[in-house]
C-alpha cells in the first residue's frame, strides 16, 4: 500500500532554503565575474591570461551546481504537491 513518508511543509521549507542558496550563489558568482572582468582592464600580461582561463574553468562547476539546484527545487515542489494531494485523500 503506498504511503507518504514525508512532510510536505518540510520539503517546501528545504526548497525555500535551496532557492535562497541558489539566489545568493548566483549573485556572488555574478559579482566575481564582474570583478574578474574589471581586473582585466588593469592586468594585461600573460599571467592574467592564464589566471583568466583557470578562473573561468573554476567557475564552471558553480554553474553546474546552479543548474542542479534549479532542477532539485522543481522536483521538491512537485514532490511536496504530490505528498499533499496523497495526504488529503486519506
Amino acid at each position: 500500500m503506498p504511503q507518504a513518508i514525508v512532510k510536505p511543509e518540510e520539503l517546501r521549507k528545504f526548497c525555500a532554503h535551496l532557492k535562497q542558496f541558489d539566489s545568493n550563489l548566483k549573485e556572488m558568482s555574478a559579482k566575481m565575474n564582474s570583478h574578474a572582468r574589471q581586473l582585466a582592464t588593469t592586468w594585461r600580461d600573460q599571467e592574467h591570461q592564464k589566471f583568466s582561463e583557470e578562473f573561468t574553468q573554476a567557475m564552471q562547476p558553480i554553474q553546474k551546481l546552479l543548474e542542479a539546484t534549479e532542477k532539485y527545487s522543481q522536483f521538491l515542489v512537485r514532490k511536496a504537491e504530490a505528498a499533499e494531494k496523497y495526504l488529503q485523500q486519506k
